[in-house]
C-alpha cells in the first residue's frame, strides 16, 4: 500500500464520519417519546464528536497532498428510538473495525504518530459503541 491508497482509505473514513453525523443529527431532530430530551442531547453530543473526527481526517488527507471530499450518505430512516440505536450501533461497530485496521496500516507505512492519533479516535468510537450496546440491553 502506498500513501495515495492510504489517503483513499482515509477519505472513506471521512465519508463514514459524515454519514454518522447525518444519522445523529437526523435522529436527534426526529426523536419522539418520553426519552426524547435525553437521547436528543446524547445524539447531538455524538454528532459533535464525529465532526471533530471528520475534521481530523480531512486535515490528514490534505497534509498528504490530496483534497478531502466532503459527502455523506443520508440517514437510514428509523421508526423508533430502539431502531435508531440499532442502526447507530451498526455504524459504530463498522467504524471500530475500520479504525483498528487503519491504525495498523499507518504503522505499516511508518506513520506511527498518525497510528496513535487514529487509535485515540478509535478509543472514542469504542466508547460510543459500548454506550449504544448498553442502551439496548
Amino acid at each position: 500500500m502506498d500513501i495515495k491508497q492510504f489517503a483513499q482509505l482515509l477519505q472513506s473514513d471521512l465519508l463514514s464520519e459524515f454519514t454518522a453525523i447525518s444519522h445523529y443529527i437526523t435522529y436527534a431532530a426526529t426523536l419522539r417519546g418520553l426519552d426524547r430530551s435525553q437521547l436528543k442531547e446524547m445524539f447531538e453530543e455524538e454528532a459533535s464528536d464525529e465532526l471533530g473526527h471528520a475534521q481530523f481526517f480531512a486535515d490528514k488527507i490534505a497534509t498528504m497532498g490530496f483534497i478531502p471530499q466532503i459527502a455523506a450518505k443520508p440517514a437510514t430512516m428509523a421508526s423508533s428510538p430502539v431502531q435508531m440505536i440499532q442502526i447507530l450501533l451498526s455504524l459504530e461497530e463498522q467504524t471500530v473495525i475500520n479504525y483498528s485496521t487503519r491504525a495498523d496500516q499507518a504503522i505499516a507505512l511508518g506513520l506511527h504518530g498518525l497510528s496513535v492519533d487514529i487509535e485515540n479516535i478509535l478509543a472514542t468510537e469504542l466508547g460510543h459503541r459500548d454506550e449504544l450496546k448498553m442502551m439496548l440491553e
